[in-house]
């Protein structure tokens, strides 16, 4: 799953929540940014190997992996975004 095909997705439940009020806007976004960046992400930042989800299961494979980067912004957007 491409990783930059959802963030924008999760921004705009955020967005939306700001917008509307309705929790389950903000509950979605909440949990989608909380799995990724407590349970998905590597210390150098990135959350996937090129800019793709994976299993968690297999994140030991993909730790010698020089494609860890992603668009940063989207993730940093979500963040600001207010709703958390």
């Amino acid at each position: 799953m491409h990783a930059n095909t959802q963030i924008p997705k999760v921004i705009g439940f955020a967005r939306l929540h700001g917008l509307a009020g309705q929790a389950h806007y903000r509950q979605a976004a909440l949990t989608f940014w909380r799995t990724v960046a407590e349970q998905r992400s590597f210390a150098t930042g990135g959350h996937g190997d090129n800019e793709h989800f994976f299993p968690p299961t297999e994140f030991e494979k993909h730790l010698a992996s020089v494609w860890r980067w992603h668009c940063d912004q989207n993730e940093v957007a979500m963040s600001r975004i207010g709703a958390f």
